[in-house]
């Protein structure tokens, strides 16, 4: 009787020590997405606030000076869902405007602990190594602007490109942006 259950034993415990051993290695990852009840009218309330369109003004630097445009965004429900669409939509209108040179992305929004800190990681830098610093500056003021006059209350802008801290040879990203701008 003994060894009937010897081997039986011995594959369960090989098994939950390999599933154990590939899920603290990070070679396993287990979702579990489990929808109570409860939570369905709530989901459908969420769908509802996503097909809100907020009209917005966007500053984009353009002729030495910095225009408005009017634009609309989708209303998320976080914070940072609402600023990621905010600065893509700021990109899409500073591309279509034919100051960024190329197309760039905003692939993650970050807020920090206490909410008042914002990590933009960009799927490329949106400024171009052959414009003068004050041109890049200008840009990131413009940027900065439409954050601040947006409902979006936040202290400091981290720029960053892939998770990284943005590289240029002018200006300095590895220090977070006051959301007031250096502009006077």
């Amino acid at each position: 009787m003994k060894a009937k259950f010897v081997i039986p034993i011995t594959i369960f415990c090989f098994v939950l020590g390999l599933t154990y051993y590939l899920f603290q290695q990070k070679r396993l990852v287990v979702f579990l997405n489990f929808q109570r009840t409860s939570q369905a009218g709530a989901s459908k309330d969420l769908s509802e606030v996503s097909n809100k369109q907020e009209i917005i003004k966007l500053y984009v630097y353009k002729d030495d000076k910095i225009v408005q445009q009017d634009s609309s965004i989708p209303c998320g429900v976080s914070i940072a869902d609402n600023l990621k669409h905010l600065v893509n939509a700021w990109i899409n209108a500073s591309y279509q405007s034919q100051i960024l040179e190329r197309k760039v992305v905003v692939k993650h929004v970050g807020l920090s602990s206490s909410g008042q800190d914002a990590y933009l990681s960009f799927d490329s830098s949106p400024l171009s190594a052959s414009w003068s610093i004050y041109k890049k500056w200008q840009v990131l003021e413009s940027l900065l602007k439409t954050i601040r006059e947006s409902d979006i209350h936040l202290n400091m802008i981290f720029f960053r490109e892939k998770h990284s801290p943005m590289e240029d040879e002018h200006l300095d990203f590895s220090q977070g942006w006051p959301i007031v701008g250096y502009a006077e």
